[in-house]
């Protein structure tokens, strides 16, 4: 049976995005992942952009570079940068 992603623990959602990306690093979103994001609810699409900033902000804040992720972190900065956060550190709710 398969597993749905609310059943892993965040360290498994983790561990699972990192083997995807490592097996597909050359197109880590396919045109069929970008389809079925774009069809699915608003609110959920929200919540998995707010999950992938989070992922930026910890990318911004790696203490450990070399040159494989120095340009992931100085652009993970320039981007956390960007972003209009709620005084709290939150993104807006709509």
């Amino acid at each position: 049976m398969p597993v749905h992603g609310r059943d892993l623990t965040r360290a498994q959602m983790i561990q699972v995005l990192d083997e995807h990306v490592n097996a597909h690093s050359s197109d880590c979103v396919t045109d069929e992942q970008r389809e079925q994001f774009a069809r699915t609810h608003r609110t959920l699409q929200r919540g998995i952009f707010c999950y992938a900033l989070q992922l930026i902000e910890l990318m911004a804040t790696v203490e450990r570079t070399d040159l494989r992720n120095e340009w992931s972190k100085k652009s993970a900065q320039e981007l956390i940068g960007a972003v209009d956060w709620l005084p709290d550190g939150r993104p807006p709710q709509v």
